[in-house]
């Protein structure tokens, strides 16, 4: 992996977790982001949820960012050859500050 694809990377994730923290209600201390690719001859769909465990009866949409910058992660990734199937950001506040963890799932 080369710096300048680190970086972008890097610059990326922090976009969505920006995102992803301003679209969960303030009550929340913790959320998951999960996005699914799923790669057609025709067409990629990318399909997002946004779920937590201490309320999971509560429903939260994606914003235009995370959209867009998941979509930009998606095809950095495609094109330095590392096509994930899943990504998925978890978020958990803790002692006031939101703290980050992120998985990538590849397909077999």
């Amino acid at each position: 992996m080369n710096l300048d694809y680190a970086e972008q990377m890097t610059a990326i994730l922090r976009r969505v977790g920006g995102a992803l923290i301003e679209v969960t209600p303030e009550y929340w201390t913790e959320a998951t982001l999960r996005v699914e690719v799923r790669n057609s001859v025709e067409e990629t769909e990318i399909a997002h949820s946004i779920t937590s465990e201490q309320n999971p009866t509560d429903i939260v949409v994606g914003n235009d960012e995370i959209f867009t910058a998941t979509r930009e992660l998606q095809l950095l990734s495609a094109k330095a050859g590392e096509r994930w199937a899943v990504f998925v950001m978890q978020l958990r506040q803790e002692d006031g500050e939101w703290k980050f963890r992120i998985n990538f799932e590849y397909p077999e």
